[in-house]
């Protein structure tokens, strides 16, 4: 498999061959379970093919949220700022 670098940057599981070069990526500490989260935001903006494609990540702006997410997503939409308010 592969992954983007921001993505290894966040998912803890994953991490770097080499930290200086940031290659290969390891993801075979990555649970399965995080490949069968749906990303709700991929949901929301009409990509419900890619809702399930690659690794999620939690939300843990606010407590009790359950919602996952990619996190090139998190990127895009600066979570912290607004939860993922999509207008």
């Amino acid at each position: 498999g592969w992954c983007h670098v921001v993505c290894a940057l966040y998912i803890p599981e994953v991490s770097f061959g080499s930290i200086n070069s940031m290659e290969p990526i390891i993801l075979k500490k990555v649970p399965q379970d995080r490949y069968n989260k749906l990303c709700y935001i991929c949901e929301e903006q009409g990509r419900a093919n890619k809702a399930t494609s690659g690794a999620c990540m939690q939300c843990n702006y606010k407590s009790g949220c359950k919602q996952h997410f990619h996190v090139t997503w998190s990127v895009c939409f600066a979570c912290s700022s607004n939860h993922y308010k999509l207008n």
